[in-house]
């Protein structure tokens, strides 16, 4: 969860137009559940609505 966090943290802007799988990548994480554990534990339903609230903290 903290690679997630990190990577998340290094560019959120960039992290707005990844892909599940692309956050995998750039995170360092074996699968996309890992992914979706985190944002789940954070208290979204979906990535989507996790990347909408993330850009819109930015702006």
């Amino acid at each position: 969860m903290k690679r997630i966090a990190d990577a998340i943290l290094q560019n959120p802007s960039e992290t707005v137009n990844l892909s599940i799988t692309q956050l995998m990548n750039r995170s360092k994480v074996g699968s996309e559940s890992t992914i979706v554990r985190f944002y789940r534990q954070l208290g979204y339903e979906s990535f989507h609505e996790f990347k909408v609230t993330l850009a819109s903290e930015i702006a």
